[in-house]
């Protein structure tokens, strides 16, 4: 058993490992010489979107921005924290795909209503407003494109806010989808 796993299982109540750090990024140091790693993505990993699975939704590009369901509101964050709303359970329905938070339950869909087709997930159903396709760009990750009336219109950032709209880069937004098999968060303990 390592030292920090016997701290751990020994612990008294007046010296109780405390949680170093709740933020996830791509590498975070407990200690110069602990690296964890919570994202275990490889380089030459492509990630795909698969129906019946959940997944992290970020940005292709770096520095990575996450998908995320923040007190209600949907959000792109440049870090993510545990317990966070990050997660999506991706699923199919007549041939669209669908994105349910795992946190809340609700569903990824448009504000239609907006003249700014924001995108928001307090839908509690999968209609129409909550459709999306995923288009492969060639160069990697994908396009989520959301029906509106008989258009298929791209999902974009514009200042950190999710709309539907014409896109300013060449074939819109390019997203990837983290299977949770890729993921490995890990709290690390330490004594005060």
């Amino acid at each position: 058993m390592d030292q920090a796993a016997s701290d751990i299982s020994t612990c008294s109540t007046d010296d109780c490992p405390t949680p170093t750090s709740t933020i996830m990024t791509d590498t975070m140091f407990a200690d110069k010489k602990d690296i964890v790693v919570p994202i275990a993505a490889a380089p030459h990993v492509e990630h795909h979107l698969v129906a019946n699975r959940s997944f992290m939704i970020r940005t292709r590009q770096k520095p990575h921005l996450y998908l995320t369901l923040e007190h209600g509101e949907l959000k792109l964050l440049e870090n993510i924290t545990v317990g966070g709303g990050w997660l999506w359970y991706c699923f199919k329905n007549c041939g669209w795909y669908g994105f349910r938070n795992t946190v809340s339950g609700t569903y990824l869909g448009h504000a239609w209503w907006d003249d700014r087709h924001r995108l928001l997930a307090n839908a509690p159903h999968h209609r129409a407003d909550e459709y999306f396709i995923a288009d492969r760009q060639t160069d990697g990750g994908y396009t989520l494109l959301a029906r509106k009336d008989d258009q298929l219109l791209p999902v974009v950032i514009s200042e950190f806010h999710m709309l539907l709209g014409q896109a300013e880069e060449a074939n819109g937004t390019a997203w990837e989808f983290v299977d949770t098999k890729f993921i490995n968060m890990q709290v690390l303990l330490k004594h005060l």
